[in-house]
């Protein structure tokens, strides 16, 4: 027998050693990346979770797709200044790029940029002159706004009446794009939500559809197969018709009080849960605010009609 060498045995152990510990490395390496997926997976699921779910809604018409964050919380503390220490939540109806008459009405109301937070129903753009204008200017102020449909179609539609969206930059778009379906504010005595088009009474706002709530104005009585058990309200459905049905303002009970914006042909509604703030301001009519907490409603003249309203009702085209 030949003389074994005495390093060889810790020779081979080391390189063993070595071997395995680059195939450990390697599985490590694996099983991080994984994670790093499924991670990222989950934190997606979550947020889109908290989005409104699809119910039966009041039209079946393509959307741009739903924001991060479909319903939003305000606590006293994100206001510019908490109104128990005299700060205002000025709320304004639908500005449809009337920018002009925005600047009036913030005039008129006395807005104080290091006082009041101003919150635009939904509805910034489209049919005024000032669309692009309207957008950069609640960005640059901080105003926060709901969604509207012609926000959402401005993001979806480039062509007809949305040519000026090509001026939009993209942060333009990504800030219109996270706008909220709905704003909360609970602290306020009553507790208020602001939505642009409305609710279905007796729904849970988290199961409010979205489409519903850029485009309803009216609630119908549900078929028996589409009524909500959750509640012990009479089962009510959604309708983008005036014709149909009722004003969704009128059926809702509370307790929540609902501002909310998208009904022109009604102009000021004053329910005793709800308030429609679309005034006509781009059809010639009044760009309309809320002051809250003390919910005194103020008012300024358009300057002028951008644009002409169909009275669904009538069949006539008016002012």
């Amino acid at each position: 027998m030949g003389t074994r060498h005495p390093g060889t045995w810790w020779w081979t152990r080391g390189r063993t050693q070595c071997f395995y510990s680059l195939i450990c490395g390697a599985v490590l390496v694996r099983l991080a990346v994984a994670c790093l997926r499924a991670v990222g997976h989950g934190v997606g699921v979550t947020a889109r979770s908290r989005l409104p779910q699809p119910r039966a809604s009041c039209s079946s018409s393509s959307s741009s797709p739903p924001p991060w964050t479909g319903h939003r919380m305000l606590k006293d503390a994100e206001l510019v200044r908490p109104t128990e220490m005299g700060g205002r939540v000025i709320l304004v109806g639908d500005v449809h790029g009337c920018m002009d008459e925005l600047r009036d009405l913030l005039d008129h109301v006395r807005w104080q940029p290091s006082n009041d937070t101003v919150v635009l129903l939904g509805d910034l753009v489209n049919k005024g002159p000032k669309s692009v204008e309207v957008v950069r200017f609640a960005q640059a102020h901080g105003f926060l706004a709901v969604r509207g449909n012609h926000d959402e179609a401005a993001l979806t539609r480039r062509e007809g009446s949305f040519e000026w969206a090509d001026s939009l930059s993209q942060e333009d778009l990504a800030w219109l794009s996270n706008l909220p379906y709905t704003i909360s504010i609970p602290h306020l005595d009553p507790p208020v939500i602001l939505v642009h088009a409305g609710l279905v009474p007796g729904v849970p706002l988290v199961e409010q559809s979205w489409k519903d709530m850029v485009e309803m104005r009216n609630v119908v009585a549900a078929p028996s197969a589409e009524a909500h058990s959750s509640s012990n309200q009479e089962q009510l459905i959604a309708s983008k018709s005036t014709v149909e049905g009722i004003g969704w303002a009128r059926a809702w009970l509370g307790p929540e009080h609902v501002y909310f914006g998208h009904d022109a042909v009604r102009r000021l509604q004053k329910e005793p849960h709800a308030t429609g703030l679309d005034t006509g301001c781009c059809y010639g009519g009044m760009l309309t605010a809320v002051i809250l907490p003390a919910g005194k409603v103020e008012q300024v003249p358009a300057r002028m009609a951008y644009a002409t309203i169909k009275d669904k009702k009538k069949g006539t085209t008016s002012k």
